[in-house]
């Protein structure tokens, strides 16, 4: 989650660019503006109980991300390698519902937020090794 420090200023890296987007006429005042959102993203994790359902929406996004892409990876170096691939996921919390943290939620919470460009940029990406998780949000959905 944001237990690495990498991964912590990453979200709140992030947040402070897609809130504060550039280039600006005014740098200077861009990146006090950045500071500040990144102070206060910052604070708003920090203050969070310890839960993955307690923390932001941004930050519970990026952490779906990141399994996605990272199982994404691991699979095509299998198929690549020539090896065929299924991925089992043994944790509980990936479908423990009712609280829409589940990765099937995640799932589908992450790609309701990509915009059409987003959505054909990962499609051109990952293709079907994204559809298939996809498909699971879809199907495992409550």
């Amino acid at each position: 989650m944001t237990d690495e420090p990498a991964e912590l200023v990453a979200h709140i890296q992030s947040r402070a660019l897609a809130e504060h987007p550039g280039p600006a006429s005014d740098p200077l005042r861009l990146l006090a503006d950045r500071r500040r959102e990144a102070g206060t993203f910052l604070d708003e994790i920090v203050r969070c109980p310890p839960y993955f359902q307690s923390q932001p929406e941004h930050v519970q996004l990026g952490v779906a991300a990141e399994i996605v892409v990272g199982a994404i990876q691991l699979i095509g170096r299998a198929r690549r390698g020539g090896t065929s691939a299924t991925l089992h996921l043994v944790d509980g919390a990936f479908h423990a519902g009712g609280r829409g943290t589940d990765l099937a939620s995640l799932i589908t919470r992450l790609r309701a937020a990509w915009t059409p460009a987003q959505a054909a940029a990962m499609t051109e990406y990952y293709g079907d090794t994204l559809q298939a998780f996809l498909d699971y949000a879809a199907e495992h959905t409550r």
